[in-house]
């Protein structure tokens, strides 16, 4: 919708914003939601020529600076091949193309589809000229100039609409969609003649007799710890998100944005104070979201996480790990037991919970190393460090 080029940088520098992907239509020649997939489908096969061609021309460069002796000698392959693991030597060369951000893109190509192309509520070129702008925060922008009154008015709607991860079957069915393609791409990228001199070259240098070079990759969704980072480079999105604002946790739904209220707050003090999240899934809905085909093609994983408080009934904790045994929900799920009143409190006053700690990408930190910075509203309590910004709560009942 930006002719290739990302929001983040849009301004008085790089005017529309910086190149990213070839160029593309711009938002006033896009006439309809299945002309703006063919284009969002063309960056994507960009991506994973891109990314292809980076692993054909890159492998085996580390063998001579960063060899791997200890571990090669356990990888299996290596020891009967008599080479590194960086070299070629073992017997399966696996690699794994990440996808970040599905819940965020999912969201926005759900208003785009329905806000813009079926109710027509604005334009694309209004929508490009808000995220331009990043939400009205930035006064400088090139083409289509909007009033602060607009740009409220549009982000408005946006941030109304329906999101990923709770049950909502044509939103998900974005999601899903958005999976196939990405993965489609990836096996039409491998199969382009494009690359064969490459993979011819990798061939002739690595074929073993009785077993022929190969490279196997294993797409999947992943942020890890990088939920901020993530966020750090990417521009402001038609879900209501401003720019350089966190993302979701791997396949997590998205997070609520920055300048969101994120809890229901009542009571002052002490017992009388009660956090509730604004976004609670019900479980059967959120296990739903999770439950496609494509979720099959995600071989490296896509993990799901939730948060669940210290009071969960442990019978509904094991119908949750029941049901996602059974098939139920995405290929990988993580269960975090946190508070929302204690999380929140924290955030307001860390110096008080320095034995408090959150959960990050495989591992859990004290609150207070991760130097927090507090952001504050009537109703808020905002905090900004890599760790996992917990998105989907399950029902106490």
């Amino acid at each position: 919708m930006n002719s290739g080029a990302g929001f983040s940088m849009s301004g008085p520098l790089y005017l529309r914003g910086m190149k990213g992907s070839w160029r593309t239509p711009p938002a006033s020649d896009i006439k309809d939601f299945t002309q703006f997939w063919d284009i969002l489908r063309s960056h994507i096969i960009l991506g994973c020529h891109k990314f292809l061609h980076g692993i054909l021309v890159q492998y085996g460069s580390k063998e001579d600076v960063s060899p791997s002796p200890l571990l090669s000698a356990i990888i299996g392959g290596c020891l009967a091949s008599g080479r590194d693991l960086a070299g070629g030597g073992a017997r399966y060369h696996l690699f794994s193309p990440l996808m970040t951000g599905i819940s965020t893109a999912t969201d926005s190509l759900y208003i785009i589809k329905t806000l813009v192309f079926e109710q027509q509520l604005f334009s694309l070129q209004e929508l490009v000229s808000c995220l331009r702008s990043n939400w009205g925060n930035n006064p400088i922008v090139t083409g289509l100039q909007l009033s602060k009154d607009r740009i409220t008015q549009i982000r408005t709607l946006c941030l109304q609409q329906p999101k990923f991860g709770y049950g909502h079957e044509a939103v998900d069915a974005l999601s899903w969609q958005l999976i196939d393609t990405f993965y489609q791409c990836m096996e039409e990228a491998r199969k382009a003649p494009v690359h064969q001199p490459d993979w011819d070259a990798l061939k002739a240098r690595y074929d073993i007799p009785g077993r022929p070079f190969e490279i196997l990759f294993a797409p999947g969704v992943g942020t890890f710890e990088q939920y901020v980072f993530g966020g750090s480079f990417a521009g402001a999105t038609p879900d209501g998100r401003l720019a350089f604002a966190p993302i979701a946790s791997d396949l997590s739904p998205a997070p609520v944005h920055a300048d969101q209220p994120a809890y229901n707050i009542t009571g002052q003090t002490g017992k009388d104070l009660q956090v509730e999240p604004l976004r609670t899934g019900i479980l059967a809905k959120a296990l739903k979201s999770y439950s496609n085909e494509a979720i099959h093609h995600l071989s490296d994983g896509a993990p799901s996480d939730f948060n669940i408080p210290e009071d969960f009934p442990q019978q509904k904790l094991a119908e949750v790990l029941q049901s996602f045994a059974n098939g139920q929900g995405s290929n990988v799920m993580t269960i975090t037991t946190a508070n929302p009143k204690t999380m929140y409190l924290a955030a307001l006053a860390p110096e008080q919970y320095e034995l408090f700690r959150v959960r990050m990408g495989g591992w859990t930190e004290f609150l207070l190393p991760s130097s927090p910075t507090i952001k504050l509203n009537t109703n808020t309590a905002r905090y900004f460090f890599p760790i996992k910004l917990f998105n989907l709560c399950l029902p106490r009942k």
